[in-house]
């Protein structure tokens, strides 16, 4: 199982324990609810745990956003909300388990698988995103610059004057 850390600052986002074989090592634990920020959550890891203390009107979107990183990274993830909706997912984002946190007080279990799958954006980020700004910005420029080159079509009233060979003051 491999595991990462997530906490904000991008000197502790890339910070990984690989898989080795007959090892354990510990899932990620996201301590300052970076799981509403994709960049945050963008790490090598089989399961995320996510510590969340939010009031019960929010609950449901954070663990719901949470969930949405499971997929976008391919790891299984456990949000536990400490005045909300608490929800386990798997790597395709599929509900677990669940519990409202507001009126249940007993004791929540969830089952996780222990390995992810590695998903085209957990390989490559952000980039495909990047690209298509970056196309735009160059078809915008090449739009602008071929524009500027071009003359300004002539107005009708001076093209009929110029084939009529009739001009100002004759």
């Amino acid at each position: 199982m491999r595991a990462g850390l997530c906490a904000h600052g991008p000197r502790y986002r890339s910070a990984r324990c690989q898989n080795h074989p007959g090892r354990w090592c510990p899932p990620a634990l996201d301590t300052r609810g970076c799981a509403d920020f994709p960049a945050d959550t963008h790490i090598d890891a089989d399961i995320v745990l996510v510590p969340g203390g939010d009031w019960p009107e929010m609950g449901r979107t954070h663990t719901a956003m949470a969930g949405l990183r499971a997929i976008e990274n391919g790891y299984a993830l456990v949000r536990q909300d400490f005045n909300g909706q608490s929800g386990s997912y798997d790597a395709t984002g599929r509900p677990l388990s669940t519990k409202d946190t507001t009126t249940d007080s007993g004791i929540w279990y969830a089952d996780v698988p222990t390995h992810g799958s590695p998903t085209p954006y957990s390989r490559t980020g952000d980039i495909v995103a990047w690209g298509v700004l970056a196309g735009t910005l160059a078809a915008a420029t090449a739009i602008a610059t071929r524009s500027r080159r071009r003359p300004a079509p002539p107005s009708p009233a001076a093209s009929a004057a110029r084939a009529s060979g009739v001009g100002p003051g004759r």
